[in-house]
């Protein structure tokens, strides 16, 4: 890749990664997503044998959840601590 190349890519991504550290600096941890903790104690509980549903139900039931809280959170989150943290 010449220089004029790696110019032109990093024009392109530049935006992206500002756009990224901003939703960085207004995200929450990952540990404070409801969707998060869904998606990890659903299949524990089916896994365990606590929930008295058949398994193709639960793999539906949760899709929907996880759509339903998907439209009502606006909150980006993050895996990785911020540098502030």
């Amino acid at each position: 890749m010449n220089i004029f190349g790696a110019l032109r890519l990093w024009s392109k991504v530049k935006p992206i990664i500002s756009v990224m550290e901003d939703a960085q600096m207004s995200s929450k941890p990952i540990w404070k997503s409801r969707m998060f903790w869904l998606n990890i104690l659903t299949p524990a509980a089916d896994l365990v044998g606590i929930l008295p549903l058949p398994p193709g139900t639960v793999t539906l039931v949760l899709g929907l959840i996880n759509v339903a809280l998907r439209a009502i959170t606006s909150t980006p989150v993050h895996v990785l601590p911020r540098p502030s943290d």
